[in-house]
């Protein structure tokens, strides 16, 4: 192992210079960039175009399973009147929380010639500036913790009733003069803002079932619920009317796309042609644009190497220089909302050569990180054996 580690190992040149050309070609590009969110093109489907998309789409509108539930919510709120803090308390609260309750910026001075000294930590004026605020936070804090006692209370309660049915649990509750709300039915990615969008709930309703109608209490951002199962929707295809409209977006989005698409191509030729009659890409880059009524905003980039590469360099651009050779255009390629058009203006291979510093150099990485694999394979067989 220390021996496949220590290296060099056996590298065939012909590996050196394919890692050599790879990373030590010298690029000069040059890209155009069209903005795609500019890119509006009047699309109307008929009903008849969006039905048939609809039909293909296999299960991409599917409805997934979703739960209804009705929900008995405990707030915070209710519990806030009833709190009370002391300055201890707050005090105490505040220096196990500073970070939270960062103190209000001093107000800009205009005299710019006196130095400004940093003044010495005084956590009780610091506490001083931010005591509503941490009062408020506490109360708060302490309300949460009143509503989730109430609603395990009621949890605790129901469960001792024995009521272990859906008219046996309404009628415990209006013996307490409380009603469950119902919820519109939701799915395991979609929390109801009635309880906070907490993923904790959803997860909660969908234990629930014909065994078991109620939940424990759930904790909330804003309090606490239980809930109470009414019913289990497995997953369906919707009818064409139900996602109507969604079928409409995806649709235009995906004609949009195929346009701006065949746009590129377009564009590409008309820039090649220029190019091929001696114009740069900043010189044919407006006239293009002019008629496809599309801005294309060009930008050079200084000579570089992958080995030096900019940082501030679009990876898409990088992706393309495998199919580039000098003087080509690449396709039309995506990166976030516009489109890039990449322009090889020069390439430069290195040298290849034994003699070449960065030969030796090349070989020596190769070995060593074929050297790690390797070594990572013998130990790996051994610990099997």
């Amino acid at each position: 192992v220390q021996a496949l580690l220590a290296g060099p190992g056996y590298v065939l040149p012909a590996d050196v210079k394919s890692q050599l050309v790879r990373s030590d070609t010298s690029w000069t590009l040059a890209t155009a960039t069209v903005d795609y969110s500019a890119f509006k093109p009047e699309i109307k489907p008929t009903d008849t175009e969006l039905t048939q998309y609809f039909e293909q789409a296999g299960g991409r509108y599917d409805i997934p399973p979703r739960v209804v539930v009705e929900f008995l919510e405990f707030p915070a709120l209710d519990h806030l009147a009833k709190v009370t803090v002391t300055e201890a308390e707050a005090r105490t609260f505040y220096d196990a929380n500073p970070s939270r309750f960062p103190k209000p910026a001093e107000p800009a001075k205009t005299d710019t010639t006196t130095p400004t000294l940093t003044p010495p930590a005084n956590p009780a004026a610091d506490f001083a500036a931010v005591r509503a605020q941490v009062e408020s936070t506490l109360k708060f804090e302490r309300a949460l913790k009143a509503a989730a006692k109430a609603a395990s209370d009621l949890s605790l309660a129901l469960f001792e009733s024995k009521a272990r049915t859906a008219e046996a649990i309404a009628a415990f509750l209006g013996s307490r003069k409380l009603a469950a709300k119902p919820l519109a039915p939701f799915a395991r990615d979609a929390a109801p803002a009635e309880l906070g969008g907490s993923p904790e709930a959803v997860t909660e309703a969908f234990r629930l079932g014909k065994d078991r109608l109620a939940s424990d209490a759930i904790a909330t951002p804003t309090g606490a619920v239980i809930l109470f199962w009414k019913e289990s929707q497995a997953s369906r295809k919707p009818l064409f009317t139900e996602v109507k409209e969604k079928v409409s977006t995806d649709y235009i989005e995906g004609e949009r796309r195929k346009r701006f698409i065949e746009l590129g191509k377009t564009i590409k030729a008309e820039l090649e042609v220029r190019i091929k009659a001696g114009d740069t890409l900043e010189k044919a880059a407006p006239a293009v644009a002019t008629g496809s009524g599309l801005k294309l905003e060009t930008k050079a980039v200084a000579p570089f190497a992958l080995r030096n590469r900019p940082q501030d360099l679009d990876y898409t651009i990088l992706g393309t220089l495998d199919r580039l050779e000098k003087g080509q255009i690449s396709d039309l390629i995506f990166s976030g909302d516009k489109g890039i058009f990449v322009h090889a203006a020069d390439k430069q291979a290195p040298d290849q050569s034994e003699s070449n510093p960065r030969f030796a150099e090349t070989r020596t990485q190769i070995a060593s990180y074929t050297g790690r694999i390797g070594a990572s394979a013998y130990l790996t067989e051994i610990v099997e054996k």
